[in-house]
């Protein structure tokens, strides 16, 4: 017994540090490549919305909050914003893609505490392999783009949060869990799916009064989220087979291009194989969140497949996409840790996540300087040009953000 102890106590050290290192390594490359310049869509969702916001009156800040942006909102996003705004002379984009950078490391962290729960004795291994796809370079866009990140980020946080909140015994917790659950449905588009899988969540837990405040919260905000949304919803047709293979190709997103499609195919039937469920819908304690947290990660990429049928397959299954198939893998891993206890099939899994993770860190650093490149090359990193430029000449009138001024700072 002392010997495994001492086993035990060895490898969650080794872990840790690889956990540091890999985390430290992320965020190298993050300060290296940030640059204090706007792309794509920051234009809008930040320049844009902050100028407007600078010409409201007080009861039209509130309702800006929950304004449509294309077919998503984004209250969170907006609200740190409003506070980089606040705080500094002139918002920073570097600050906001810090704080794109601190929301991953949380997210990251309540990953680790729901897996630690279901699994009391081999949590290091998964946590190690969590950490190497959460903060693999091919997660670039979300690292370099502060409107991707922010908007990927926020929901997957809220979502965490608001089922970390709801499993809690103190009763107290779920008035935490109902704002968070209520500001993932404000934070993005599939805030709506991350909601449905929390109310899920508390309908399988099998608390009543957990169960109708989350339904609640769904049933009344939902609907109204929707209200003088634009309707991007088209029937399917020709392109359902397209969908479906934009959706494969993101679950196995993280291992390339090239094999992601059959190590999508892979990946669904093992996740479907491993689930912890016994007989009719018995589901291992503490399994519960890992399973609605895969639940929402492949339900996004099916809507995100949907939304993005007509683009093709090697844009649609962009890099902003791939926390979610990053996600997936993670909990069908740790699935495969609770069915088979042994170490050297956990040590197997570390060893293979670890290659893929250095066969991409490389190429990564290069889509990392690429990315940056292309945004410090370019005057207005925007598809319309005189638009972007217009946002900007008013941003800088309006004192939030002078893009010739940050440019002049750029080495």
């Amino acid at each position: 017994m002392f010997i495994d102890y001492i086993k035990n106590r060895i490898s969650v050290i080794l872990s840790l540090m690889t956990i540091v290192l890999i985390i430290t390594l992320y965020y190298t490359n993050v300060d290296k490549f940030a640059v204090d310049l706007p792309n794509q869509d920051d234009y809008m969702a930040i320049l844009n919305y902050l100028c407007t916001y600078h010409k409201s009156d007080l009861g039209e800040k509130i309702a800006l909050l929950f304004s449509p942006h294309n077919e998503h909102r984004l209250l969170f996003s907006r609200i740190v914003f409003i506070i980089e705004d606040a705080l500094s002379y002139h918002i920073s984009f570097r600050h906001l893609i810090f704080v794109d950078f601190f929301l991953l490391v949380i997210i990251y962290a309540g990953l680790v505490l729901l897996i630690k729960r279901f699994l009391p004795n081999s949590w290091q291994y998964a946590a190690v392999i969590s950490a190497f796809c959460l903060f693999n370079l091919n997660n670039y866009e979300n690292a370099e783009n502060v409107t991707a990140g922010m908007f990927n980020y926020s929901v997957i946080l809220l979502l965490l949060l608001s089922i970390i909140s709801y499993s809690k015994a103190d009763y107290k917790f779920i008035v935490l869990g109902v704002v968070a659950q209520v500001f993932c449905i404000y934070s993005g588009g599939n805030g709506v799916i991350g909601a449905l899988f929390i109310f899920l969540y508390t309908a399988f837990s099998g608390n009543k009064i957990k169960m109708i405040a989350s339904g609640i919260v769904f049933l009344v905000c939902v609907p109204l989220y929707y209200l003088n949304a634009p309707d991007r919803v088209a029937a399917l047709g020709a392109e359902t087979t397209t969908i479906i293979k934009i959706f494969l190709t993101a679950i196995g997103g993280s291992f390339g291009l090239q094999y992601a499609l059959v190590i999508g195919v892979m990946l669904i039937v093992s996740y479907i194989i491993l689930m912890p469920i016994r007989g009719i819908l018995k589901i291992e304690k503490n399994a519960l969140p890992l399973i609605c947290i895969a639940g929402f990660a492949f339900a996004s990429l099916a809507a995100m497949s949907y939304f993005r049928r007509t683009v093709p397959i090697e844009f649609a299954t962009s890099s902003r996409y791939l926390i979610y198939s990053h996600l997936f893998y993670v909990i069908a891993v740790v699935f495969m840790f609770y069915k088979v206890d042994k170490m050297k099939l956990h040590l197997a899994v570390v060893v293979f996540t670890a290659i893929s993770y250095l066969l991409t860190y490389n190429p990564g650093t290069v889509l990392f300087e690429g990315f940056r490149n292309t945004v410090k090359g370019t005057d207005f990193y925007f598809p319309n040009r005189e638009y972007a430029k217009q946002i900007t000449d008013e941003s800088c009138k309006l004192k939030i953000y002078c893009i010739e001024e940050a440019r002049s700072k750029i080495k």
